[in-house]
């Protein structure tokens, strides 16, 4: 007889309960002295548990690219809300969209395993920029103002009192286009 356990696991043979791989007899006896008794013979193989722990996983925000996400074991599955690659776990926040999303990993077989963790996905900040005066003469400055996040970076630089404030002077020597990047 051939007979399998994952491991950690234990089998009753040959009278004992068994956790490692072998060949094990059984003898069943009739009860007589002059009676035929029965040997079964088990093969036994123990087969590795996998380990489909989930490695840590950060919190997101929706336009944040795609992540392969890990597990101490491959070769499983992944399902969940912005998985779009079930075979190597490719998470897509923007099209999980913001909120709280379970993501399964199930690795097959008889000896496989499961894991579950909860993906936090934030909303994208809105920038807003606006300024006093969008159109002024060299010389003259205009207040740039800027919402929507918790950390402000204006660009270019040059001619700004602060490149990092919420709200700053802008006093350009030439023409020019400033960018308000906002991260929340």
């Amino acid at each position: 007889i051939l007979d399998s356990i994952c491991q950690g696991d234990s089998i009753l043979l040959g009278g004992s309960w068994q956790t490692t791989a072998g060949t094990y007899n059984d003898t069943i006896t009739n009860g007589s002295a002059n009676s035929c008794d029965s040997i079964i013979i088990t093969t036994l193989t123990v087969m590795l548990v996998t380990d489909a722990s989930i490695l840590s996983v950060n919190i997101f925000c929706e336009n944040d690219p795609s992540i392969d996400l890990q597990a101490v074991t491959g070769g499983g599955i992944w399902i969940g809300t912005g998985i779009v690659d079930s075979a190597i776990g490719s998470f897509d926040p923007g099209i999980a969209t913001a909120g709280n999303h379970q993501i399964i990993y199930t690795i097959a077989g008889s000896c496989g395993a499961a894991d579950t963790v909860q993906i936090t996905v934030n909303p994208a900040p809105v920038a807003s920029a606006t300024a006093t005066e969008t159109q002024i003469n060299l010389g003259e400055s205009t207040l740039l103002s800027g919402s929507g996040g918790t950390s402000y970076q204006w660009t270019p630089a040059d001619g700004l009192g602060c490149a990092t404030c919420l709200s700053t002077a802008a006093n350009p020597q030439e023409t020019t286009t400033y960018l308000l990047t906002v991260t929340d």
